[in-house]
């Protein structure tokens, strides 16, 4: 359930000081808790981000990598992606502080059993709206990723297949299936999802 603080800004978002463990954004003014991550969310966060840093190094593409760091879109909204790849050319000369200013160039949803589709929604036309160039959605129960690269474009990657952006990370290739071969998978498969305890 939302925090009704209407007309909270960025500047007094970022002041406020959130158990060790909160994961919440500031949309439209509005302080939104959101639930912990479930262990297999978590699990395919890590390995999506390790595999970007990696596949960015091995194609020598100047960009960062980040999870769950905090962008600022607008006067009243941060939104906070599982993981978000920044191009060099956009980072700031001089050590910056605080939230990124901007969406990332490609911004990472990983969607848990618990996510409304509507918020989903929402938060793609958002980034668009401010500056991504990608938006990619991933499905760890199904295994596939649904890559945006607008509004109305997408497409819908499959483990077997590979996932490419020659225009923002030119020479890197991730294979899809390398996203969801995270330790421990068939044993957690195997469980039926019991030991995901997804929530977020």
């Amino acid at each position: 359930m939302a925090v009704a603080l209407k007309t909270m800004d960025v500047e007094s978002f970022a002041k406020m000081r959130f158990p060790e463990a909160a994961r919440v954004e500031l949309v439209r003014g509005e302080v939104r808790p959101m639930s912990p991550t479930g262990f297999v969310h978590g699990l395919v966060q890590l390995k999506l981000g390790a595999v970007l840093l990696d596949g960015c190094r091995q194609a020598q593409v100047a960009a960062v990598v980040v999870t769950e760091a905090g962008f600022q879109l607008a006067e009243h909204t941060v939104r906070v992606p599982d993981v978000a790849v920044v191009l060099a050319a956009r980072l700031p000369e001089e050590n910056m502080k605080g939230f990124f200013p901007g969406a990332p160039d490609i911004a990472v949803e990983i969607v848990s059993p618990s996510d409304n589709a509507q918020e989903l929604e929402t938060k793609i036309a958002e980034y668009f709206r401010y500056g991504s160039q990608r938006v990619w959605v991933v499905y760890p129960e199904s295994k596939h990723i649904h890559c945006y690269r607008s509004g109305s474009e997408s497409l819908i990657l499959f483990e077997e297949s590979v996932l490419s952006e020659p225009k923002l990370l030119p020479g890197l290739e991730i294979r899809v299936a390398d996203v969801f071969d995270y330790p421990g998978r068939k044993r957690v498969e195997a469980a039926g999802g019991a030991a995901s305890g997804e929530n977020g």
